[in-house]
């Protein structure tokens, strides 16, 4: 056990695997699956040894997960070694001011050591410096590690006036998760109340406005302006507002009720959406009076279904032929696109980057103590975090 412990501690190991995770991290973010901004899928070599999602992989956890180790272990036993040393129980390595009839008290309390009795501090409190980093580091690394192996995220689009249950199939697309997350999207409902792609939130740029509800297993709706910075929360889950947005036609096929068809913008007037049916694939095209996203509106709205090489048009109110099945379209809307998170680790992220920052802010100050001789004589001896040598320059320029 003794042996591990000082791997763990050693400065060779640490380093070895601060590289590791450099270079993992450093290949990964290059590989053409990760930086494609279409996401393309990975190939079937790098599915294989884990690496078609490699910031999420057992490759870049173990590495955490060793950092973590060797992190743990560099600070198991510092608190006691700290709480010693600030009841004046100082290391052979400890500076001595040598003797000559001189009162080291005095001297030390010029230099802001304070105290009464043999044992005197200087600003005690930053004593506790490296360990509240270290635990920072810990809090860090862990909460990176909880993270990265529970963190769970899609993409989906809603109209107005549509709802979806993100763990219905399809309902979601473009999901990234940890090897420890749940399989199944979170069992949320979101509806989406208002959306006006226009107007947006006081402080920032323009952008998107949208108005969303939120029903979660067992708790209470939750109905909400989206935050650009915060997204809405419920159940665990934060739903952000994402960037595409397009037109919707709201679609009634006899017999199956109404639909919602997310329209993708072709062109600057033109948008269309893909249509699987029992007559075969077809395809909704709409033509636009005026820029799909012009603020004064889109104007008169042409539309027409291409299947089989032909191009019916669409009259106003009138049915149509929709993947084999008459249709008719009895509405337009605006859709808009959304992401969900999980991210179960992040408070533990947070948290430890103030640790760290409180722990960096506690080294810059100097801390320090000293043990007076006794009655009887002797050298008085100090430890300080910084400065050991300039004291006992001082000290000796004094003499």
């Amino acid at each position: 056990m003794s042996g591990l412990l000082r791997l763990l501690r050693s400065a060779a190991f640490a380093r070895a695997i601060l590289v590791y995770l450099a270079v993992l991290c450093g290949v990964a973010a290059w590989l053409p699956w990760v930086r494609a901004a279409e996401r393309a899928p990975a190939p079937a070599w790098a599915a294989a040894v884990g690496l078609d999602h490699p910031f999420s992989s057992a490759w870049l956890l173990a590495g955490v997960a060793a950092l973590l180790a060797s992190t743990l272990a560099c600070t198991w036993g510092r608190r006691a070694r700290i709480a010693a040393l600030a009841r004046g129980e100082l290391s052979a390595g400890a500076l001595a001011l040598p003797g000559g009839g001189r009162d080291p008290a005095a001297f030390l309390r010029a230099r802001g050591f304070r105290g009464s009795g043999e044992v005197l501090h200087r600003n005690r409190f930053a004593l506790w410096g490296g360990l509240v980093l270290h635990w920072g580091l810990i809090a860090l690394i862990g909460g990176v590690g909880v993270q990265q192996a529970l963190h769970d995220g899609a993409s989906f689009q809603l109209a107005v006036g549509e709802e979806r249950r993100l763990s219905e199939a399809g309902a979601v697309f473009g999901r990234e998760r940890g090897v420890l997350a749940p399989e199944a999207p979170p069992d949320l409902a979101v509806a989406l109340v208002e959306f006006d792609p226009f107007r947006h939130e006081p402080g920032y740029a323009p952008d998107r406005h949208s108005v969303l509800e939120l029903r979660a297993a067992g708790a209470p709706a939750v109905t909400a302006a989206l935050d650009r910075a915060d997204g809405v929360r419920a159940g665990g889950v934060t739903v952000y507002q994402a960037i595409p947005a397009g037109l919707a036609a709201i679609v009634e096929v006899a017999g199956r009720g109404r639909r919602v068809l997310h329209l993708a913008t072709q062109g600057e007037r033109t948008a269309a959406a893909e249509v699987a049916g029992p007559g075969g694939p077809a395809r909704l095209v709409v033509e636009t009076e005026r820029s799909l996203g012009d603020r004064m509106g889109t104007g008169l709205l042409s539309a027409r279904v291409e299947h089989g090489g032909r191009a019916i048009p669409i009259a106003p109110g009138e049915p149509f032929p929709l993947g084999g099945e008459p249709a008719r379209i009895v509405g337009w809307a605006r859709w808009s696109g959304f992401t969900y998170a999980r991210s179960p680790g992040m408070a533990a992220v947070v948290a430890g980057f103030g640790l760290v920052l409180l722990g960096a802010a506690l080294l810059a100050v100097p801390a320090g103590v000293a043990r007076l001789p006794a009655r009887g004589g002797g050298e008085a001896r100090v430890w300080a975090g910084r400065g050991a040598e300039a004291l006992l320059a001082e000290w000796r320029e004094e003499a």
